[in-house]
């Protein structure tokens, strides 16, 4: 973990901001963290980078409202494409979002 950190506060350019760092499963209260930069208009500081972790069922269903609000709200804007949005992939019974 502690390289990945490194690559990505520092070798990637432009930097990779970092606001949390935790080991085991996505829970609720995760996805609502990251909710609030979408709220605040900073989609693109609104990305959990997981790996390997099962997500809770509360946090799935969470994400996928904070989602289509967000999805939203941005059309209510009129703002086209947004900035930072992820792109989607189906894979089997996962969505995995890339941002």
């Amino acid at each position: 973990m502690d390289a990945l950190l490194e690559y990505l506060r520092k070798e990637c350019k432009p930097p990779v901001p970092v606001a949390r760092v935790g080991i085991g499963p996505i829970f609720k209260k995760d996805v609502t963290q990251t909710g609030t930069n979408i709220e605040k208009g900073l989609k693109e500081f609104a990305c959990i980078l997981a790996f390997d972790v099962k997500v809770d069922a509360d946090a799935r269903a969470h994400a996928d409202e904070v989602r289509r609000g967000s999805r939203k709200k941005v059309g209510e804007q009129g703002r086209e494409g947004g900035q930072g949005g992820g792109r989607e992939e189906e894979e089997g019974t996962e969505r995995k979002t890339h941002c």
